[in-house]
């Protein structure tokens, strides 16, 4: 609706005779008035029904209806009893009709012959209250929008609120007030209505060790005006417990560019949390055990070598006077002694030194498998 169309205000004017009709329509006729008129009162009623009528003006006497009686079915319905009524008539002047008049829910009174500066002075106060009216309409609709759309972000709210295990918060900043949802009962064991002075409140329930940290991550994000906020620490439990919580925060500014408001959610990741360093513990003993055994085998085999160093050597030595005696055994052999026995005990040791030579290479190849097996 454009600015000349919120200002213009209907006129409706109601008289049986239309020559008092022109000379009305004459008087009142203006850039910012819409003029609208009928001699018959049943015909007013549809068009107060159909039409925005601001202002009336009402003939007393008219045979069909009395002007009374049409202002009285108009104050009856929501639709039409705002409408400002004067009443215009020739008859008598005296009290008792003036009071039946006001009665029925008109304003005032235009008595014919109509006084322009009287009648032009009565509308222009009429037009200025009409105005007024409008727009406190208009302002009450927008209330009325408003405040639906705040109930339905309050339901939202609430709806979310529910549905989560999260505590939700909103902090008014200048005025330090909190508001927090079942969360801070159901999950830290604090009742909402006894949580005062909320900034130092929140500083004594936040862990000593991480409080520093916190603030200044708070204090740089209004100094950077920094809308999102991400914070892990420790939280004070009315039982004097703590639980590792995960706290995410949009922040308001005002116009000043000061941050008024905050609204948040704090979640409880204890078991996360613990979860966590579990699995850092025994990352870290899986780790040391790695180094054990990497000490362990280092360890294995530098014996392997000494084995094979022994069997080498010991081989070595062994096979030294076994070679001798195999020597021995072929010179005896040239010999041609002559007895029963002698080719029988040659065998034998024969056999025994091939045996022992056996040994020592079965010994020698498996220290050397060993040496090459993979790590």
């Amino acid at each position: 609706m454009s600015q000349s169309e919120a200002e213009t205000v209907n006129i409706l004017i109601v008289d049986d005779r239309p020559e008092n009709i022109i000379s009305l329509e004459a008087l009142l006729k203006s850039d910012h008035v819409n003029l609208i008129s009928t001699t018959s009162p049943n015909e007013a009623l549809k068009l107060c029904w159909e039409n925005e009528i601001s202002i009336a003006l009402v003939d007393v006497q008219m045979p069909e209806m009395d002007g009374f009686e049409l202002v009285e079915i108009l104050k009856s319905n929501p639709k039409t009893k705002d409408i400002l009524v004067f009443f215009v008539t020739a008859i008598s002047k005296e009290t008792k009709y003036v009071i039946k008049g006001l009665d029925s829910g008109a304003i005032d009174y235009l008595y014919k012959p109509l006084d322009p500066y009287v009648t032009t002075s009565k509308l222009n106060s009429l037009l200025a209250i009409a105005r007024a009216q409008r727009e406190i309409k208009q302002k009450n609709s927008e209330l009325e929008h408003s405040q639906k759309q705040l109930i339905a972000a309050i339901e939202r709210y609430d709806m979310i609120a529910e549905a989560t295990s999260d505590t939700i918060w909103d902090w008014d900043i200048p005025n330090d007030k909190i508001l927090y949802n079942e969360g801070i009962t159901n999950l830290f064991g604090y009742e909402k209505t006894k949580i005062k002075n909320i900034e130092d409140w929140w500083k004594t329930k936040t862990h000593p060790d991480d409080l520093q940290i916190v603030l200044e991550a708070v204090a740089a994000a209004f100094k950077k005006q920094s809308y999102n906020l991400q914070l892990e620490y420790r939280f004070r439990c009315a039982d004097e417990s703590f639980k590792y919580i995960y706290n995410r925060a949009f922040v308001i500014y005002d116009e000043h560019k000061k941050p008024c408001r905050m609204i948040g959610a704090m979640q409880d990741v204890s078991k996360l949390k613990e979860n966590e360093i579990s699995l850092i513990e025994l990352n870290e003993n899986l780790q040391k055990q790695t180094k054990e055994l990497s000490i362990s085998n280092e360890e294995l085999e530098g014996r392997n070598q000494v084995l094979q160093d022994i069997a080498w050597t010991q081989s070595h030595i062994v096979r030294a006077p076994l070679a001798r005696m195999m020597g021995i055994v072929s010179i005896i052999r040239d010999l041609r002694v002559e007895s029963p026995d002698y080719e029988e005990w040659i065998n034998h040791f024969t056999t025994s030194a091939n045996e022992l030579d056996n040994i020592i290479k079965v010994i020698v190849n498996k220290s050397i498998r060993i040496n090459h097996e993979p790590k």
